[in-house]
């Protein structure tokens, strides 16, 4: 999958890796990038990032969210309808 993402030619790939048709190598990088994670119930997720939609599209559930002190989280969350608590990193950690 890297060397496909660096050197991005199929058969150069195939020839790096010997063995194998260029075809495999195709085939087998387009299902990996195509490959969604199952969705299944999760108890929590920690985020410090926007991406709280797409995450809710693998989850069975609404989870709790853990999140940093950004003064944003909380209008966002509540307008979404979902529980999250405030977790700030032990120092150190």
């Amino acid at each position: 999958m890297r060397l496909c993402c660096v050197l991005l030619v199929y058969r150069g790939v195939a020839k790096a890796i010997g063995g194998i048709s260029y075809g495999l190598v195709y085939r087998a990088f387009t299902a990996i990038r195509d490959a969604k994670p199952e969705r299944r119930y999760r108890r929590c997720i920690a985020v410090d990032e926007t991406k709280v939609k797409q995450v809710l599209e693998y989850c069975e559930n609404k989870p709790l969210f853990l999140v940093d002190k950004g003064p944003w989280y909380r209008e966002a969350f509540e307008r979404l309808g979902l529980e999250y608590r405030h977790e700030t990193p032990k120092q150190g950690a």
